[in-house]
């Protein structure tokens, strides 16, 4: 039985995030086009970093990023690298990773790490950086080099146009197949240089092993948790970044039912619009025993990935018993994001 036929998806619009996502390529192909057809684009290809260097990487790591999220979520999907070209049909993932990661390794080096680009104000982070760039690569090439399911209508070669051969597992299945590319290894290396350079060298991205706050605060919150005080900082207000970041975009208050924090952030008893959060849905659950058993007792990541409470509508924290229910009342653990609350003036 195919999952296709429970009509799982009937009540999403589809194209929606499919759509979204080849607007923001075809902006970025503007971008691209128009710098790359520029009189004095080879000097900036060939001159190291300056604005306009930053500026072509910027666009390039957000055709990327882009391709990326289309192939996490859809596979094998159309792919066009130039401005106002139409795209022929469905081309193969791994195509798309080789080209990207590619053209990425290109406008790296013309690029600034987080914090140094000029005239930009150090503390921002709502940019792509050279910091942010052989970060994705790193992601791309694991994400290229990982088993997937392939269908196999599709031509499989990669972003050369050369055949591909693959380690599978399992046996084909209506035409697909489950496996990873041959030349993972060699995908995992240019991972493995671009993840040291980023190490080596993090521009202004700070990875606490402690907990700057200390043990607790003199209202009795405990803390001691760099995990938690990551999550923290990403909560506060948007002109502030999380100092683990190395690239953050602001969130807004949603103007409607939006999945994200409607539906699969913290849960509410909420619901009037006098209320904060004024949410009173929360679908995304936990089960206990991936929260309880899978987790070292002593592991604090677990602490701020999970939560087993909620709002009880004006702002302070409640208990979720395991009795059934879509609001705080019950059902359960839940997710510990998009927490309303502890924001410095909540949303109401």
């Amino acid at each position: 039985t195919y999952a296709s036929s429970y009509g799982l998806t009937s009540y999403l619009k589809e194209n929606d995030i499919y759509a979204s996502l080849y607007a923001v390529v075809s902006k970025a192909n503007a971008v691209i086009t128009s710098m790359e057809n520029a009189e004095n684009f080879e000097s900036i290809i060939n001159g190291g970093q300056s604005e306009m260097g930053q500026m072509y990487g910027e666009a390039v790591a957000m055709r990327a990023t882009a391709y990326r999220e289309l192939c996490k979520n859809f596979g094998d999907v159309p792919y066009v690298g130039v401005y106002g070209v139409v795209p022929k049909g469905l081309v193969s993932r791994d195509s798309i990773y080789d080209v990207c990661i590619e053209d990425l390794q290109k406008v790296e080096p013309l690029m600034y790490t987080i914090g140094s680009i000029p005239g930009i104000a150090a503390a921002n982070k709502n940019y792509f950086s050279k910091t942010y760039v052989q970060a994705l690569i790193g992601r791309m090439c694991l994400d290229a080099a990982g088993y997937q399911t392939r269908r196999g209508d599709i031509k499989r070669v990669n972003g050369k146009g050369e055949s591909m051969t693959f380690e599978t597992k399992g046996k084909e299945n209506n035409g697909a197949t489950y496996g990873r590319r041959s030349d993972w290894q060699d995908l995992y290396s240019i991972a493995k240089k671009y993840y040291e350079a980023l190490l080596a060298d993090p521009g202004n991205a700070l990875f606490h092993l402690t907990d700057p706050r200390g043990a607790s605060d003199k209202s009795g919150r405990t803390f001691n948790n760099p995990y938690q005080y990551f999550f923290e900082q990403m909560h506060m207000d948007d002109a502030i970044y999380a100092d683990e970041s190395i690239y953050e975009y602001p969130m807004q208050q949603g103007g409607g039912n939006d999945g994200r924090p409607y539906s699969f952030g913290r849960p509410s008893s909420g619901g009037s619009k006098a209320a904060y959060p004024c949410k009173s849905y929360g679908q995304g659950r936990i089960n206990p025993a991936y929260f309880y058993g899978v987790f070292d007792p002593n592991d604090m990541r677990r602490d701020v990935s999970i939560t087993m409470t909620g709002s009880n509508g004006k702002g302070v924290e409640k208990l979720i018993p395991f009795v059934p229910n879509s609001k705080a009342e019950g059902g359960g653990l839940t997710l510990n994001k998009w927490d309303e609350n502890r924001q410095a003036n909540p949303w109401v």
